[in-house]
């Protein structure tokens, strides 16, 4: 039994690509995120988690609604936000780049 539901990308744009995975406009305010790295449901599962606990925490990050599969990959589909970039965000405030990089670590952990 797969836990996940299962997506397909066909007819999906191509927003952009990073290290681990590519960006895909989804629907109507969401976008998924589909990791090409190998990334396995632990991993993915825990920046799913990372993500809910940065919202909760009032960090501006995008919402995170579920984890799907394509294939044997797995995904993570996002709101679809416009504005800063949180690598954006430390470059305007550099003072608050600790505080920053030390909640994400905690998380992340």
């Amino acid at each position: 039994m797969d836990l996940f539901r299962q997506i397909s990308m066909d007819g999906l744009k191509l927003l952009g690509s990073g290290k681990s995975g590519d960006v895909y406009a989804f629907d109507q305010g969401r976008i998924v995120k589909l990791y090409r790295d190998g990334r396995g449901e632990y991993e993915v599962l825990k920046e799913f988690l990372a993500a809910v606990l940065m919202e909760q925490k009032g960090m501006k990050a995008m919402k995170p609604y579920e984890v799907v599969k394509c294939g044997e990959a797995f995904g993570i589909i996002y709101e679809r936000l416009t504005g800063i970039s949180l690598k954006d965000r430390i470059y305007q405030e550099p003072e608050r780049a600790g505080e920053y990089g030390a909640y994400c670590a905690r998380i992340m952990m």
